[in-house]
């Protein structure tokens, strides 16, 4: 939604930022610790390049198609944090990578645009893939919280990239996490106390050309995730109605961002459901994170 806010400019989109923080969330169910757990063994060990290379291989119909160099006058943004946390001017955030399969997901979905739809007029085959950067957003005062996750981080990539340390880490989620993954996961208080925001800013070649959506709503996991797949399938039986399609494509296996990314009607039920998209100005409203 923010890159297409950008391109009402007449311009192109350079980059892509994501910040996720979270209000008052401080616990988590077991089964994504353990999901997270294999996920990044089989990344580690090649499991998952096997994977995609199979795919290739028994799929060759589908090849994947190379963008265009980005020019070499675009500026470089936005800037990712390495292995130490960022800040955020805009936000007054710490700022740090967040581990999840989001970046993985949208440049997926960028690619199989570029594949399916080389006319796309955002992500056709002749333009650039823009810079895309995901980041979990603390408070910048809380320097101990960051310590944490940076300490609780290192040991989850050393230990999950061999078998017998993933054993560890399947055995003791609640210990190797400091609390936050539990058999139990959050009370009834805390899923309706918690509370998302994400701030997502489209850049343009230059630092002056920006887009920002602010998107809002319930707790993440276990309240909001379930709106937004509800609001999908809503979408998807609206494109069997006259007049009611406007998704990228008709049928198929495709990625939610290549299939929802220009509908306006995802947007509306979302919005009905209780998570909010907003165009913004600016992000002045930030809400404290934890």
């Amino acid at each position: 939604l923010a890159e297409r806010e950008l391109l009402k400019n007449n311009t192109s989109c350079a980059g892509v930022e994501v910040i996720h923080t979270m209000q008052n969330i401080s616990r988590a169910n077991a089964t994504t610790w353990h999901a997270a757990v294999d996920g990044f063994h089989a990344a580690a060990s090649g499991e998952l390049v096997k994977s995609r290379q199979k795919v290739t291989e028994n799929y060759p119909e589908f090849k994947a198609t190379k963008p265009p160099s980005r020019p070499k006058e675009w500026e470089k943004a936005p800037v990712s944090p390495g292995l130490l946390p960022g800040h955020n001017e805009e936000l007054g955030l710490r700022t740090m990578k967040f581990v999840g399969a989001d970046a993985s997901a949208i440049r997926s979905s960028w690619r199989y645009l570029r594949s399916r739809k080389p006319d796309h007029p955002r992500k056709g085959a002749r333009i650039p893939e823009p810079r895309l950067s995901v980041l979990i957003g603390m408070d910048a005062k809380d320097s101990m919280s960051a310590l944490k996750v940076m300490g609780y981080g290192a040991t989850f990539s050393l230990l999950a990239r061999y078998k017998w340390g993933c054993n560890m880490l399947h055995a003791n989620p609640e210990g190797f996490s400091g609390g936050v993954f539990t058999t139990g996961g959050p009370t009834q208080e805390e899923l309706e106390k918690g509370r998302f925001t994400t701030y997502v800013t489209a850049f343009g070649p230059s630092s002056d050309l920006r887009a920002r959506v602010k998107v809002s709503g319930p707790e993440p996991g276990y309240i909001a995730t379930p709106i937004l797949i509800v609001s999908l399938a809503l979408t998807i039986l609206d494109a069997g109605k006259a007049d009611g399609n406007d998704l990228s494509f008709e049928s198929g296996v495709t990625l939610p961002g290549a299939l929802f990314g220009d509908s306006e009607k995802v947007y509306d039920y979302m919005r009905n459901g209780g998570v909010n998209f907003d165009v913004v100005d600016d992000f002045d409203d930030l809400q404290s994170p934890v």
